[in-house]
């Protein structure tokens, strides 16, 4: 099925098993619609939103004018489209921004929510990494004024970065760079947090800083799991999930 948002097709599925309760899956960057079917044994008892975000999946791409309120305003739109109420939201990292964002934003329309190794949390730039950036855009000005090769530009970003094109790329910083923390003392609603505990891409201190500032969350932590600790993980994250929900 296909929604239109302000002339751009996005692709979602529902599932209505004409419960009182839908839950809405929002995917990782990178992902689509199916990357958290793993989850669905959680919520046999609720109907199920899933969609991919613009610029994956059967979605059309964002534009350099896109950013992650725009994303979030998207996700809105189709609620309100499919008339839900009384929604739960399950968020992987990108997901848990749309996630935040929407809790803290539509407090009578969010049930729940449901964090898993969310992002949103500005990173602690280390003495390396901010050495990294300044090598970056000193090589990257050196490129703007042809004094060096652009090639030399691909030994940085990660690998979601490098496989998007120019416009696409704007719209990654722009989210990327965006801190969320001053929503989260401003979400109400009952939220979840689970996290691997060795997740190098959304560190755990970004999950216990989520756990301090929103005042009705519990987090969890699983052992041996990184940022996809609900594939490595799944019957514990279930689990976790179910005790949750009753």
């Amino acid at each position: 099925m296909i929604l239109d948002y302000n002339s751009k097709k996005m692709f979602y599925q529902f599932y209505n098993k004409n419960k009182t309760q839908t839950v809405v899956f929002l995917h990782g960057w990178g992902g689509n619609h199916l990357s958290l079917t793993k989850l669905f044994n959680s919520f046999d008892n609720y109907n199920i939103v899933t969609l991919d975000f613009f610029g994956f999946g059967q979605s059309d791409k964002p534009t350099r004018d896109f950013d992650v309120y725009t994303y979030a305003d998207a996700v809105l739109k189709l609620i309100n489209f499919l008339n839900l109420t009384n929604v739960i939201i399950v968020g992987h990292s990108f997901g848990g921004r749309i996630a935040i964002i929407l809790a803290s934003k539509q407090v009578n329309l969010i049930n729940k929510i449901i964090l898993i190794d969310s992002a949103g949390v500005r990173p602690r730039k280390s003495l390396i990494k901010s050495t990294k950036i300044m090598k970056y855009k000193f090589n990257k000005f050196l490129v703007k004024h042809k004094m060096r090769d652009k090639k030399i530009l691909d030994k940085y970003g990660s690998s979601d970065y490098k496989c998007l094109d120019d416009e696409q790329k704007i719209v990654f910083n722009k989210i990327i760079n965006e801190d969320l923390t001053c929503y989260l003392n401003k979400i109400t609603c009952d939220t979840l947090i689970i996290w691997g505990r060795n997740d190098k891409d959304t560190p755990l201190y970004m999950a216990k800083k989520i756990n301090r500032n929103i005042k009705n969350s519990q987090l969890f932590v699983i052992k041996n799991a990184t940022h996809f600790c609900y594939l490595e993980q799944t019957k514990v994250v279930n689990k976790i999930i179910k005790e949750f929900l009753s």
